[in-house]
């Protein structure tokens, strides 16, 4: 691993960051008496610890040596620093037991879902190879290395904080000591996948006050990473199969669905292991992922073209008494038809297998050519009140654009405002601060035209209940009839559950603390 180039950060920067730090650390303290929800508290206790981790740091570069026109605002902050550190101490007198059950349950599971993300950034990437890297998989990657990134230096700063003392009297930190650790290590391992992302490793180094933890100071090289290994166990089956021309080879597997949906990324993290333990013992399974594979490859270069079938694909498509199927599936056959020679299969069965693969997806029906590129961009704009209303007076209100977890107070105003990059349908949903999860918005979006919701010069109110607000847009190219239905299955407001749900959506999501 190379080194980042070192970073000037400004001291105009510091202090914007420091105040902001501080203040979001006061706020914590301070609203955490309001709450009754756990989710809120975890979330409240994530911000406590990484506000005064970093304010911590901010602090601690404003020396004596600091220019003269910056030390007036140093000892303000300071003065405010030392607030907040009283009010700590009773803070974590008064609430140890609440604070200890959020790191030994909450926190545990944040870094286990950490893990999760980082396999499926390397999935994403190990795709992109095998892909060409298409854009709809730099952008996947974008977005799953940007969360995982924010989410990671949020818990790692958490994790230095519980070392204090102050925390040590009554926090035993094995058994996140023993998680964060291993999140960490697979992290090195697979720092390499973060290569196209780099540039949000140095935004997010100076976020971070030019602070020099590994991931902040390394440049992630592609050959940063650790190749798997493969069980002697399993080296053993995988020859005995594929090793065997000879072998008898079935031409089905009751499995073969999952093969499908491996093949596009769309099978749960949960069932991913044993599927992939299946393929290694299955010659059918494995042979359909990676000709699915091939297929999608296939397509993006000959998406304009009109490629003439096989002779043997031809004839399972036009016998009489085949099944009538949609324009799309032929299309498939097509494409199949393209990459004949490509295909894994033994020479001798693979007509044979390459006709029967044609009639398992007629009978399967689980073609999805649909697989979302759809650019979003969205704004939130808040709306507040500008000074206080006086008698016959209105008062005045003030708009702004929102920044990632910027925040509103109760009664106050927002509009979400998106430009879609062609025409699709698209559905705005809100999951409120006591997780009750609504669709406030839907309809169909012009291309390239900003679209506002809930309207023009209309707003939406924030109500009295605090915490976090999350907004997430869905936007698909076909309408989903049964939307509603579908939203009650929603049982976590998290993307990766989102789209596994709508799994042809783009899914973009915006949070508000609202105070």
């Amino acid at each position: 691993m190379n080194s980042l180039k070192d970073i000037k950060i400004s001291w105009d920067k510091v202090f914007d960051y420091a105040t902001e730090d501080v203040s979001l650390y006061l706020w914590t303290i301070d609203d955490w008496t309001n709450l009754s929800d756990d989710y809120q508290k975890d979330y409240l206790l994530l911000q406590l610890l990484n506000s005064r981790a970093r304010s911590r740091f901010a602090i601690s570069l404003m020396r004596d040596d600091l220019p003269a026109e910056y030390q007036q605002n140093r000892d303000k902050l300071t003065k405010i620093w030392k607030t907040g550190e009283e009010a700590l101490c009773d803070f974590v007198q008064n609430h140890n037991e609440d604070i200890n059950k959020i790191v030994q349950q909450n926190f545990t599971k944040r870094l286990s879902q950490l893990e999760q993300d980082l396999n499926q950034i390397k999935k994403i990437s190990q795709d992109g190879d095998l892909m060409d890297s298409p854009e709809w998989v730099q952008n996947d990657l974008r977005e799953a290395s940007h969360e995982f990134l924010l989410e990671f230096q949020a818990m790692s700063n958490c994790y230095d904080e519980i070392q204090s003392e102050l925390f040590l009297e009554f926090i035993t930190p094995k058994k996140i000591t023993e998680q964060f650790k291993g999140v960490e290590e697979l992290f090195k391992r697979c720092f390499g996948y973060f290569n196209p992302v780099a540039d949000l490793l140095a935004t997010l180094r100076e976020r971070e006050y030019n602070r020099t933890q590994w991931w902040l100071t390394q440049y992630p090289e592609s050959d940063d990473v650790e190749a798997d290994e493969i069980p002697e166990m399993l080296f053993e089956a995988s020859k005995s199969i594929f090793q065997k021309e000879e072998q008898k080879y079935s031409l089905d597997c009751p499995k073969s669905d999952n093969a499908i949906a491996y093949a596009f990324g769309e099978l749960s993290v949960n069932d991913r292991p044993s599927f992939r333990n299946h393929m290694l013992n299955c010659r059918f399974c494995f042979d359909l992922v990676q000709d699915t594979m091939m297929a999608e490859i296939e397509s993006e270069k000959t998406k304009n073209e009109s490629p003439q079938m096989s002779s043997c694909l031809s004839k399972v498509i036009n016998e009489p008494e085949a099944k009538i199927f949609s324009s799309k599936t032929t299309t498939f056959f097509q494409l199949l038809a393209r990459i004949g020679n490509f295909f894994t299969m033994p020479k001798m069965v693979s007509v044979v297998a390459l006709a029967c693969l044609a009639i398992f997806f007629i009978n399967k029906n689980i073609l999805d050519f649909n697989k979302s590129k759809i650019g979003v961009e969205l704004t939130v704009v808040g709306k507040v009140l500008d000074g206080e209303e006086m008698r016959g007076n209105a008062g005045t209100y003030r708009e702004f654009v929102l920044k990632t977890d910027s925040s509103l107070k109760s009664g106050s105003f927002f509009q979400i405002r998106t430009k879609i990059n062609q025409d699709a349908y698209y559905y705005l949903i809100l999951q409120d601060s006591r997780q009750v999860i609504t669709k406030l918005d839907s309809g169909k979006a012009v291309s390239g035209k900003t679209l506002l919701m809930p309207g023009t010069d209309q707003w939406y109110q924030l109500d009295e209940n605090k915490g976090i607000e999350t907004l997430v847009l869905i936007t698909v190219e076909n309408e989903i009839p049964d939307f509603d239905d579908k939203l009650k299955e929603i049982n976590s407001i998290e993307i990766n559950e989102i789209k596994n749900i709508f799994n042809t959506a783009t899914v973009v999501s915006f949070d508000i603390v609202h105070k």
